[in-house]
């Protein structure tokens, strides 16, 4: 997660040895930037970093200096100040070999929000303000700085995205696409419960809107959608999704709606009983599947594999096609008996080898 130069060993004058990664990072707000010096992959101690330009944040000169620890790290600290993007540049040597890499750092004020995304690091860095608001302000897309590194099908050691928000520490502020896309996203994480683009988003002010997602590769265990794994709302709205979504299983608690289950959606894998959740003109189009045998209830759906609690859903259209499921629903796969309202609700899918079928919604309160 942090700044990081690499290089492997060199000598006098062989800078071609040297690769030093420009980088774009949102700092915590304590003011301190932490750069991490790798040698052949691994943590280089007691390498020394100096600043070369200090891109006039306040805190830092030309010429400070810091030594690695055991982990490879070096931190500067600088003084808080407004929201403003600051380019500045380090320093490493390595056998008398100086390479430099320029940081861009996006520092945001405490008061100063929403914060805005311009290109995939600043998307990876959402999951260090889960409380926060932000604005995607143009399409995100294969060409897009920090692509390869963040969310490509070989970035992460070819894992691919890492969902934003967990269980313990869900996603919990708000998301506005201002009505652009991100398009080439990939996640490739079989053995991860609660997959998409967010893991988990699960608070009273969650909101998520505004959006498009196309062309996206998701795979995960179970809660697996493309905007979010388990979405516990209140409120997503004017969202689409366009792409390949698929549950490998085994299953997992059903987070409030019952026993194990291996569920997944276009939208969204789960909601839980934690919040009323409304979906207020969503759609989506793609191929959404889950292994028959992965559980006993293995569900699949062309917006939400599973809803428990109260969910609201007005003006929704699904277009999936569901090759393989235990359970399969053109819109809802599985919800509860709980007040739930369906209003302009539109679904065309397209089965193949699925159990049981359901044109709109597969199972109502059983399981």
């Amino acid at each position: 997660d942090y700044p990081v130069f690499q290089w492997q060993a060199g000598v006098a004058g062989d800078a071609d040895e040297l690769d030093a990664q420009d980088t774009t990072w949102v700092p915590d707000v304590e003011g301190e930037i932490t750069v991490v010096a790798l040698e052949d992959g691994e943590p280089a101690e007691f390498e020394t970093i100096e600043i070369e330009n200090d891109g006039d944040l306040d805190g830092l000169s030309v010429g400070d200096e810091a030594t690695t620890n055991e982990d490879g790290e070096a931190t500067f600290t600088f003084e808080e100040g407004a929201t403003e993007t600051y380019d500045v540049e380090f320093s490493a040597e390595d056998d008398s070999v100086t390479d430099t890499a320029t940081v861009t750092i996006q520092y945001y004020a405490d008061d100063e929000q929403p914060y805005e995304i311009a290109n995939w690091y600043h998307l990876d860095n959402v999951r260090e303000k889960l409380g926060s608001d932000f604005v995607l302000v143009n399409d995100l897309d294969e060409n897009t700085e920090g692509y390869d590194e963040v969310a490509s099908e070989s970035a992460n050691d070819n894992d691919g995205f890492d969902p934003i928000g967990t269980e313990g520490t869900p996603f919990e502020g708000t998301f506005d696409g201002d009505a652009n896309r991100i398009d080439d996203l990939v996640v490739n994480r079989p053995d991860t419960q609660d997959a998409g683009l967010f893991g988990v988003a699960d608070g009273g002010d969650v909101e998520i809107k505004n959006l498009r997602l196309e062309n996206v590769s998701v795979t995960g265990q179970s809660n697996v959608g493309g905007v979010t794994g388990t979405f516990d709302g209140p409120l997503m709205s004017n969202v689409s999704v366009e792409g390949t979504v698929r549950a490998e299983g085994p299953g997992v608690d059903g987070g409030g709606i019952g026993g194990d289950r291996v569920t997944v959606g276009l939208i969204a894998g789960l909601t839980s009983d934690s919040h009323d959740v409304t979906f207020d003109e969503v759609a989506a189009r793609g191929t959404v599947s889950v292994d028959p045998d992965a559980d006993d209830f293995a569900v699949a759906a062309g917006l939400v594999g599973a809803t428990g609690g109260s969910v609201s859903v007005s003006t929704a259209y699904a277009q999936p096609t569901i090759p393989e499921a235990g359970h399969g629903g053109g819109a809802i796969g599985w919800t509860s008996n709980v007040s739930s309202t369906y209003e302009r609700l539109y679904a065309t899918p397209k089965f193949e080898d699925v159990e049981t079928e359901g044109a709109v919604v597969a199972i109502i309160g059983s399981g």
